[in-house]
């Protein structure tokens, strides 16, 4: 891999925003997750609840 020494400025600012951009993919994709995992167990919570 490059450095920042290697890079011409333009391309390490883009390099960068590839980066953050990867990042806040990843945000959105894990708060998605635990929104699903916290409605799963809202819905086993509420057949338990039935159950009982």
């Amino acid at each position: 891999m490059l450095t920042k020494a290697d890079m011409s400025d333009r391309d390490f600012q883009k390099l960068l925003q590839v980066a953050l951009t990867d990042l806040g993919l990843r945000q959105t994709m894990l708060e998605n997750r635990v929104s699903e995992v916290n409605e799963e167990m809202r819905s086993l919570e509420k057949m338990t609840n039935w159950i009982n």
